[in-house]
């Protein structure tokens, strides 16, 4: 036994003095990360006064904590920290609120137990006849089986999570059930769905198949929202595949921003979805894209006919304060959201900065012009910072591109006369080896924000 003892102590003094000298070594040449500059395009100068913070990793024990500005040339400032027993990702607490869909076919070839509807009978009957080895198609018209369509979906709330609202839970099919007696919404009349069986030989295995045949409309429901301190708040697209409204007058109130009360007593979190009402009408011939809040406000973005408005209501009373247009004449592609202000990207090619501040506005539209060169990719937009007239777009260096690379970042800058600079930048944190092995390479962080910028 004391040999065993005397063996382990060695194993841990060795390990530790191995990880010490790694540490060491590192420790000594991490003054060294460089940042090698390539530019694509413009003038450096309009990089004045930026600051990029980049992280990268080694398997799940190195980080490099790495800070770069253009005033530091090709010199990074960099921290290191290793951690003996892994590090761990960075935990993020986020609600999701209330997320529905509609689901007519939800429960086919399923249990549907005590969700079981009309529909899901009819399917019965008809695979039931099916024979094993067989193979058939077929179709059912909606209406024909339900009067509003039913509901699936999600509620994440601090402290409770429905998923998929089980039958075979009483809390959550209450749920469901009352939130379906709230929002009602008719079937289309001329949905068909398209179902194909496929029965083994055997008869004890099946694949199903089904969606809406693409000549007659359908519906599937959009839901957005957040969740408040006290009440999760959602809407939800009214528009059918084939551009139409549903009918939303049976839903009491009308449509609209609709607001769900819970409260968490003694650490256990209580919803009734009967306490589900409208908070804010809205127009449901309009398209939302998306809705967020910050702080005491909430943020709408919608279509409303041929303009793109950014609409802002009181959280606690549900006045409307502002309404800005945005954009005319075009679609809604992506919504970047940042601390104090959001980058819309249009149909049209167009970026458009809008600053959140007492009264949202439009600060800076101009046409995104770095999609044309080399390497910069239109969805490329990790993170960006906004100085009131400059807006830098920062992106991490794809592996894809050298798999001994991947630890570098990529700028842009764009002000009221548009691109005025480009550049990449790979760091001097390459990886040894042939890049093979994923293990074995340095990597943007993934444990917690790999790439970060601001103006000072």
């Amino acid at each position: 036994m004391k040999k065993l003892l005397s063996l382990f102590l060695c194993l841990v003094f060795a390990g530790a003095t191995a990880c010490g000298l790694l540490a060491a070594g590192i420790e000594q040449s991490r003054e060294a990360v460089s940042v090698e500059c390539t530019p694509v395009f413009g003038d450096a100068e309009y990089l004045s006064g930026a600051e990029v913070d980049f992280n990268v990793m080694f398997g799940k024990h190195l980080l490099w904590q790495n800070s770069w500005s253009p005033e530091t040339d090709d010199r990074a400032g960099s921290g290191f920290t290793f951690a003996f027993l892994g590090r761990q990702p960075e935990v993020t607490v986020e609600y999701w609120g209330l997320g529905l869909r509609v689901s007519p076919a939800e429960n086919l070839g399923g249990y549907a137990g005590k969700r079981e509807n009309d529909l899901d009978r009819a399917f019965r009957e008809i695979y039931d006849s099916i024979k094993p080895g067989e193979r058939k198609t077929f179709e059912l018209r909606v209406a024909d089986y339900l009067d509003y369509y039913p509901l699936s979906g999600r509620l994440q709330l601090p402290g409770l999570t429905m998923n998929y609202f089980d039958s075979f839970n009483e809390q959550e099919v209450q749920f469901i059930t009352k939130m379906e007696e709230f929002l009602r919404i008719p079937v289309l009349p001329d949905e068909v769905l398209e179902i194909e069986v496929d029965r083994s030989s055997d008869g004890a295995t099946t694949g199903i198949g089904y969606g809406s045949k693409e000549e007659y409309d359908s519906y599937y429901m959009e839901t957005v929202g957040f969740v408040a301190q006290d009440a999760c708040y959602f809407t939800f697209s009214p528009k059918t595949a084939k551009g139409a409204t549903v009918d939303t007058s049976h839903i009491p109130g009308g449509y609209g921003i609709y607001r769900l009360p819970y409260t968490v007593r003694e650490g256990k979190t209580e919803v009734d979805a009967s306490d589900c009402s409208l908070f804010f009408p809205l127009d449901p011939t309009d398209d939302i894209y998306e809705m967020f809040c910050i702080e005491d406000r909430i943020y709408l973005v919608v279509t409303e006919g041929e303009e793109v408005v950014l609409r802002e209501l009181e959280l606690s009373t549900g006045r409307e304060l502002s309404r800005l247009v945005i954009a005319r004449n075009v679609r809604i592609y992506d919504l970047h959201r940042f601390d104090g202000f959001l980058v819309a990207d249009t149909s049209d090619g167009r970026m458009t900065v809008v600053t959140l501040g007492d009264t949202p506005a439009v600060a800076l539209s101009v046409k995104s012009e770095h999609t044309e060169l080399h390497g910069f990719n239109y969805g490329s937009r990790e993170t960006m910072a906004w100085d009131g007239e400059r807006l830098l777009i920062a992106n991490t260096l794809p592996l894809q591109e050298d798999w001994v690379r991947g630890t570098g970042f990529r700028l842009v800058v764009y002000d009221a006369g548009g691109l005025r600079y480009a550049g990449i930048y790979q760091s001097s944190l390459l990886s040894p080896g042939d890049g093979g092995n994923w293990s074995e390479m340095c990597r943007p962080d993934e444990y917690g924000p790999a790439l970060s910028v601001r103006w000072r």
